[in-house]
């Protein structure tokens, strides 16, 4: 007999869950592992998922952490067979799964009427990751999706996003109307977003005058005249921004 079958249902589940939810496991991989597939004495543990019991026919070998991988070395009889498989007369049934479910008062069926279930287990797996700030293509691939839409739409709880705190992140559009310049806001300067540059004007004798700005925008060009003139006896496109040349141009 197993050192687990000693063990009080309540923690023979426990591992159960965490070894189908760390992994991500569906129930194929998890009913099917062998302890063959268990390499939880390296560096790095983790579990070998067989091209024959997964949906795309590929294989896979997630990684777990070792808090899982010392419980699974709990249970790991010594010595074992390679394919004796791990979870064999330890997978609860439903009727348990419920006990499990009310022990640790979680309710069956929630607000918005989503049933718990074993597959459940998957989306709290990704949910957590995302929730973590896991970038979305290395969840994709813990979750071993093929679609990127099946890792963002399908098990994603939108209403779990923390789309609060995203907008809360965003800049400030109502600050009081004052006069921005280089000097009061340097990091506006830096960051492009003055409508114009400071600078000196002079003219008709007149004293030099400071140039600010009023409000906030991108850096804006010029107003820029396009048409066709001759030269060397060819058509040419001409750009320019001068007046004196634009009207040469124009009326030649």
């Amino acid at each position: 007999m197993r050192r687990a079958d000693y063990w009080p249902w309540p923690v023979r589940d426990a591992l159960c869950y965490a070894a189908r939810w760390k992994p991500a496991c569906v129930a194929g991989n998890w009913k099917q592992l062998e302890w063959q597939d268990m390499h939880l004495d390296g560096e790095k543990p983790h579990l070998r998922v067989r091209g024959s019991t997964t949906k795309n026919h590929k294989p896979a070998h997630p990684e777990i952490d070792d808090e899982l991988a010392d419980e699974l070395r709990k249970i790991r009889p010594e010595p074992f067979e390679p394919k004796q498989r791990v979870f064999a007369g330890l997978i609860p049934r439903m009727k348990r799964f419920r006990l499990d479910l009310k022990a640790a008062q979680i309710a069956p069926v929630d607000g918005a009427g989503k049933r718990v279930d074993f597959h459940a287990l998957r989306m709290t797996f990704q949910m957590l990751l995302t929730l973590n700030g896991t970038q979305p293509r290395v969840v994709m691939e813990l979750m071993r999706h093929s679609d990127m839409k099946l890792t963002t739409k399908t098990y994603t709880d939108a209403g779990l996003l923390p789309t609060g705190d995203a907008v809360r992140k965003l800049p400030s559009l109502l600050q009081a109307r004052v006069e921005y310049t280089p000097e009061s806001t340097p990091g506006l300067v830096a960051s492009g977003l003055l409508l114009s540059s400071t600078g000196t004007a002079t003219g008709n004798g007149e004293a030099p005058q400071s140039l600010i700005n009023t409000g906030l925008g991108r850096q804006l060009t010029p107003p820029v005249a396009e048409s066709h003139g001759r030269e060397n006896g060819a058509r040419c496109r001409v750009r320019t921004c001068d007046p004196i040349r634009v009207k040469d141009v124009l009326y030649r």
